[in-house]
C-alpha cells in the first residue's frame, strides 16, 4: 500500500449556495492525506451487474428501474457503480455502499455533505475517492475511508479522472488539479462557478453557473456561456467531440467538436444527471423522477416510479446503471 499525501498550493476563495438547494455551511480549513492503494471489491454481489442490458440503443427495449432505496432521509448525490458495488455520496458526510444485497453506511471523519465520487476498477480492486464541502476530499484504502485531512474552505461538487494520480476536481471556487500529491489551482477565465466535470484524460470539460462551459484543451483553459444562461448541472461525453451536458428548466445540450446545440426534451424539470453510454445512447436523470434516453433525435421516457429528485448516474463494468437522489433514493436500471 502506498500512502500520498496531498497538498494544497494555492488560497481558496469560498463557494456560494450550491447546487442542489443545500444551505451553505461553515467554512473549515483541512488538510488532506489520502491512500491510492487499491481496494477489494465486494464478492457475489446481486449488485455486481452481471445481467447486461437489453436496451436497443433507441425504445425502451424492456429496460426497467429497480428500486433500492435505504433507510435514510440523506440525499445522496453522486454515485460510482464499482461493479462489485455501488458507492454514493450522501448530503450527511458520509458514503453508503451498497453491496451483497444490503446498505451500509461508511461514517468518515468529516460532517461535511459530500457531493462528487470518482472511482475505477483494476481488476479485483477497486480506487475511490470523494469530494465535498469546506474542500472535503476522502479516498478509500480497502478498509477504511480517510477523510481528516483536505484541500481548503471552498465547496468541491465534482471530481473526474483517469488515475488516482490526475484528478480534476471543481466547486464554485474554481478548478483544481492533483500533479505529484499536491492540489494546484486551475486559472479559468472568468471564474466560473462549477457544478460538474468531465474528462478523457487529456480534455477537460466543466459546466456550471450561468451557462458556463469551461474546456481545458492542451493544456489552457477557455470558457464559454451557453446564450441560455441557464445553470448547467451535468456534462458526460464518449470523446471530446460527442459531449452532453443537462441543466435547469430540461436544458439538453450537445457538443459536437464543432458547436454546442440544444436538443429539445418535452419536460421543463430540471435535469440532473446525465451519462453517455455510446454516441447513440444517452441516459438523461432530473426532478420529480424524471429520466429519460435520448440518440440526439428521439426521446424516450424511462419511467423511475419514484418522484424524488435523481441527481447522478454511473455505468458498471458490466453495464448497468446506478441513479441517486433525494430522501435515500438510489434506483438500478437493467
Amino acid at each position: 500500500m502506498s500512502m500520498k499525501s496531498l497538498m494544497y498550493v494555492a488560497p481558496l476563495r469560498a463557494a456560494g449556495p450550491l447546487r442542489r438547494g443545500r444551505a451553505l455551511p461553515s467554512m473549515v480549513a483541512l488538510g488532506l492525506t489520502l491512500f491510492g492503494c487499491g481496494s477489494k471489491l465486494p464478492t457475489g454481489s446481486e449488485d455486481s451487474g452481471g445481467e447486461e442490458d437489453g436496451g436497443d440503443g433507441g425504445g425502451a427495449g424492456g429496460l426497467a428501474w429497480e428500486d433500492l432505496r435505504l433507510q435514510s432521509s440523506a440525499s445522496l448525490t453522486e454515485a460510482f457503480a464499482s461493479g462489485g458495488g455501488l458507492y454514493a455520496t450522501a448530503e450527511d458526510g458520509r458514503v453508503y455502499l451498497r453491496a451483497e444485497g444490503a446498505w451500509t453506511p461508511i461514517e468518515l471523519d468529516t460532517n461535511d455533505a459530500l457531493n462528487g465520487i470518482w472511482g475505477r476498477v483494476d481488476g479485483a480492486s477497486a480506487r475511490v475517492v470523494a469530494v465535498g464541502d469546506s474542500g472535503a476530499i476522502a479516498g478509500f484504502d480497502g478498509t477504511a475511508w480517510t477523510a481528516a485531512n483536505t484541500l481548503g474552505s471552498v465547496n468541491l461538487e465534482s471530481i473526474a479522472g483517469l488515475s488516482e494520480d490526475n484528478l480534476i476536481a471543481v466547486g464554485w471556487g474554481g478548478a483544481f488539479e492533483l500533479v505529484e500529491g499536491a492540489w494546484v489551482v486551475q486559472t479559468v477565465p472568468e471564474t466560473p462557478q462549477l457544478n460538474h466535470v468531465w474528462t478523457d484524460g487529456t480534455v477537460v470539460v466543466a459546466v456550471g453557473q450561468e451557462g458556463s462551459i469551461a474546456t481545458r484543451r492542451a493544456g489552457t483553459w477557455t470558457t464559454i456561456t451557453h446564450e441560455s444562461r441557464k445553470a448547467l448541472y451535468g456534462v458526460s461525453g464518449t470523446s471530446p467531440n460527442d459531449l452532453w451536458a443537462v441543466g435547469e428548466d430540461g436544458l439538453l445540450l450537445h457538443f459536437d467538436g464543432g458547436a454546442w446545440t440544444e436538443v429539445p426534451t418535452g419536460t421543463t424539470s430540471s435535469l440532473w444527471g446525465v451519462l453517455a453510454r455510446s454516441p447513440s445512447e444517452v441516459i438523461v436523470v432530473g426532478s420529480s423522477g424524471v429520466a429519460f434516453r435520448t440518440d440526439g433525435v428521439d426521446i424516450v421516457d424511462l419511467p423511475t416510479g419514484v418522484n424524488n429528485n435523481l441527481y447522478g448516474l454511473s455505468v458498471s463494468i458490466a453495464n448497468v446503471v446506478g441513479g441517486v437522489g433525494s430522501l435515500g433514493m438510489p434506483l438500478r436500471l437493467y
